[in-house]
Order: C-alpha cells, then structure tokens, then sequence
C-alpha cells in the first residue's frame, strides 16, 4: 500500500520535512519523548512517531495541527502524540522544576516568508518571526539537545552570538534543504 500523502496548505507541504530526511533524524535522537516545535503538518512528527516516539508537537496554527492530526490518523499513529496549539512568542509551556523531560527538543520553524522559495529565505536567526534565537533559548529549558533546521543559505556566525553557551553539531541530511544542528547545552 503507497504511502499516504501529507494533507496541509500549500506554503505548509512545501515546508514539510521529507520521509527520508525525517525518517533518518528520528533514528539518530536518544531514546526518550520528543518536544517538536513549529511541527506544522506533521511530515517529521509522523516519522518520529514511526520510530515508537511520544512526542508533543507544538505550532502556533490550528489548521495546520488539524492537518498534523490527520496525517498521523491515516498511519494508525495518533496515540504516539500529543498536540498543543500556542504562540512561542507567549508560550503555554512551563519550565518544569526538575530536569528536562525531553530526550530532545526539535524545532522546525518557518525560515520563509509565506509563498517564498527557499532561495528567498532568512539567513539569521534574528530574522526570523519569532526569532530563532529565543526559541532555542525556551527548547534547552525543555531539553538538554535542542535541533534546528536550518536554511540552504544560513550562515554559522549567527551562533557566535547566542546569550548561552553551546556545543553544535551538524546531524541528519536529505538534500540541500534538510540540514540540522544539534546543539547541546554546555
């Protein structure tokens, strides 16, 4: 039987991590539940769920939730996830008082403008919306490894700046477009 196709808005497939790209991350993380931020329509958050992940996916759009929601239904794997709807900018999430509960925390958020090709994406985090940077910043307060996709055309120096000390590593492939760096709290 052929794999079912992601269901989402246009701008939010065109987003969407790949099965090879997304299936090869899954395999790398740690053992332990997953925190995906800017999960959108669910291309990483079903192969995470593939690999026997609990996960709690979080993205700021309800439509693309509902998507995410969907795509996972037409596996079977909905039981593996969590869902939570909230703007980053004011997240719902708590610092929990004791250690970090997640093995990683992943963050794929929107380097493009809406309707933008990749070769019209930001290159630093601080332009981002939210900014990059705050958002790693809120994901080690959940995790002691945090993983960012990056853009085809990012450059490195912005984690010269970062107001926390990391370690980085690049993980994961799939093409030009799916690039990932772990950080790990130093």
């Amino acid at each position: 039987m052929p794999e079912p196709s992601l269901l989402g808005d246009s701008d939010a497939l065109n987003m969407a991590c790949p099965q090879e790209a997304a299936a090869g991350l899954a395999a790398e993380l740690p053992p332990g539940p997953v925190l995906e931020l800017c999960c959108g329509v669910g291309g990483l958050t079903r192969e995470l769920a593939r690999a026997g992940r609990r996960v709690l996916a979080v993205d700021k759009d309800c439509s693309r939730l509902k998507a995410n929601r969907a795509n996972l239904a037409a596996l079977g794997l909905e039981g593996q996830v969590s869902h939570l709807c909230c703007d980053l900018r004011r997240p719902a999430l708590r610092t929990p008082a004791s250690a970090a509960p997640f093995a990683a925390c992943l963050l794929d958020p929107d380097w493009s403008p809406p309707g933008k090709p990749p070769d019209q994406w930001v290159s630093r985090l601080k332009d981002m919306s939210p900014p990059a940077d705050d958002l790693i910043g809120l994901a080690f307060a959940f995790s002691p490894l945090v993983l960012i996709r990056l853009p085809r055309f990012f450059d490195p120096e912005c984690f010269e700046v970062l107001p926390f000390r990391c370690t980085s590593s690049e993980v994961g492939g799939g093409g030009e477009r799916w690039h990932w760096l772990a950080l790990r709290g130093a």
